[in-house]
């Protein structure tokens, strides 16, 4: 699981979320937060 403390600072942008994380999140946030918003790098937008 992630901490909360590394949650915050993937959201502030100091540090990048895994590919693993992004796709966890955009699942846990239904769609609210989407993996290409947290790691475009890895997740272009279609």
């Amino acid at each position: 699981g992630s901490t909360p403390g590394y949650l915050r600072l993937v959201f502030n942008g100091y540090k990048k979320a895994s590919f693993v994380l992004a796709k966890k999140l955009e699942q846990c946030t239904s769609g609210a937060i989407t993996k290409s918003d947290l790691r475009p790098d890895i997740y272009p937008k279609d």
